[in-house]
Formats: C-alpha cells, sequence, structure tokens
C-alpha cells in the first residue's frame, strides 16, 4: 500500500501533491527543533530495477510517518 500511495503522490498534480506538500510544511512547523524539520521532498518510489529502491521508500517512510498519516487519514482525497 506504501507503494500505492507513493504512485498516487507523485502522479496527482492537482489534489494529493498539494496536499503533500501542505502536510510536510505542517509537521515541519510543528517541529521546533531545525535538525529534526521535514524537508519539502517526495517520496522515492519502489523500482524493480533500481537496488535498495525499496529500503528507501521504507526509510523515508518511517521517518516521515506523521505526514503519510495525515494524507492516509483524510478520506475526502
Amino acid at each position: 500500500q506504501l507503494r500505492q500511495f507513493a504512485y498516487a503522490v507523485k502522479n496527482s498534480s492537482t489534489i494529493l501533491l498539494p496536499e503533500w506538500k501542505r502536510a510536510i510544511k505542517k509537521v515541519a512547523m510543528k517541529d521546533a527543533d531545525p535538525k529534526k524539520a521535514v524537508a519539502d521532498h517526495i517520496m522515492p518510489r519502489d523500482v524493480s530495477t533500481r537496488w535498495n529502491s525499496t529500503y528507501d521508500m521504507l526509510k523515508f517512510a518511517h521517518s516521515h510517518q506523521d505526514p503519510i498519516n495525515q494524507m492516509t487519514d483524510c478520506r475526502s482525497l
């Protein structure tokens, strides 16, 4: 399901991508420590021909749990 989420966010330039950027900014503002501030970037996708792409995607998802949870909790998107 994480693969589907990453694909949907990357390929939805009108609905999900702006919402993803808003969720990232909201978490970055809430986080007062600049070392822990979440950068504004897209989740890496899992590619079958690229080594460690699954690991990179999972590592990103682990470090960005709050924005991912915000996006998946909102059923109206």
